[in-house]
């Protein structure tokens, strides 16, 4: 054979010899190991209580009238709650009505107001009950006008961003005391009282809870 044969036959048999070692191919022995694996989210579900008094409906209200209505919180979810907000929307139905017609009687605008004026009016005090009344905690301090506008976040549960507010299955009590304001403000130069401009008013408001997830942690060793 000659030389030049010898050496063709030499790299076509290397060149079969890598293709064979790289695919594997003449492997006898085999085993397959399976790890079945499963990710599965929890559920955050914040119930109101049927015990909850809070949906309200109150008429011919007058300065000085207050009134304590029940709110109840359920954790129906799978996940602890870390934080619960709390705010309120305005809906339609609000008119402005100058009954005693002061734009007239004291002068232009004084029968005038806005529903967020009325809404000030209303001071909110909500409570979180515990078992031992002395540990009572007041979570919300200020008016209704308050809630609608948003200018803090209006926690319930009085957490921290690690501590668990209210635990999967848990239940929390709140008491929440609304009063008239009364306030004996006149107008300049008049017997007048200036809530005298709030009759005959009617707001409507849904409030709204929501419920914030624990942050999330290290799950490696689970």
């Amino acid at each position: 054979m000659s030389l030049k044969k010898k050496m063709s036959m030499g790299i076509l048999s290397g060149a079969l010899g890598v293709s064979l070692i790289g695919g594997g191919t003449w492997a006898a022995f085999n085993d397959v190991e399976v790890v079945n694996n499963t990710l599965a989210a929890g559920t955050l579900d914040l119930v109101v209580g049927e015990n909850t008094t809070m949906n309200f409906t109150l008429s011919n209200l007058k300065p000085g009238d207050y009134f304590n209505k029940s709110l109840v919180l359920t954790n129906g979810g799978s996940l602890d709650i870390n934080q619960i907000l709390v705010h309120a929307n305005k809906l339609a139905g609000w008119t402005d009505k100058d009954v005693l017609d002061l734009n007239t009687e004291i002068g232009a605008n004084s029968g005038n107001n806005s529903e967020d004026d009325f809404l000030s009016q209303f001071k909110v005090t909500i409570t979180k009950l515990a078992v031992d009344p002395a540990n009572n905690v007041d979570v919300f301090d200020g008016t209704l006008a308050d809630l609608v506008a948003g200018i803090s976040v209006d926690e319930l549960t009085d957490t921290d961003a690690t501590t668990v507010g209210l635990a999967s299955g848990a239940q929390q009590i709140y008491n929440v005391y609304v009063e008239f304001v009364e306030d004996s403000t006149t107008f300049p130069g008049s017997r007048l009282h200036v809530q005298n401009k709030y009759q005959d008013e009617m707001s409507n408001l849904e409030f709204v809870f929501e419920a914030t997830q624990m942050p999330g942690e290290d799950r490696s060793n689970d």
